[in-house]
């Protein structure tokens, strides 16, 4: 084989490895609620944390490593609350807010809780 083939092929497969380990997924604490528009996420949590509020297509596009919208951000004074802007299902994402690399093997040492405020009775049949 060539020596520019061959430097090109490895070249390929370091950037290879390089992309997969930069949109590796982060771990991250994960609850799937059905909310009626105007209920209140409350999130107690131990550290400052990114809290993030998104609908199903956002939440797979999220641990795709893809664009996604949400309500939320990162919150530092607790409790944190997320009003719900529609009815439906709703992805509830925790993650640490951290300058260092996150291991990728185990979820955030942190300790949290989720509650919901119903400002209404569920539309859920």
């Amino acid at each position: 084989m060539r020596a520019d083939k061959l430097r090109a092929i490895t070249s390929y497969r370091f950037d290879f490895v390089e992309k997969a380990l930069l949109e590796a997924p982060k771990k991250f604490i994960h609850q799937r609620e059905h909310l009626n528009e105007d209920d209140i996420v409350v999130i107690q949590c131990s550290q400052m944390c990114n809290i993030r509020l998104m609908n199903d297509a956002n939440f797979r596009s999220f641990k795709n490593g893809g664009r996604h919208t949400y309500h939320g951000g990162a919150f530092d004074t607790f409790p944190a609350r997320i009003t719900a802007p529609s009815t439906g299902f709703w992805n509830i994402t925790i993650d640490t807010v951290n300058r260092r690399a996150i291991s990728v093997t185990r979820k955030p040492t942190l300790t949290h809780s989720i509650k919901i405020i119903r400002r209404s009775s569920s539309k859920l049949s």
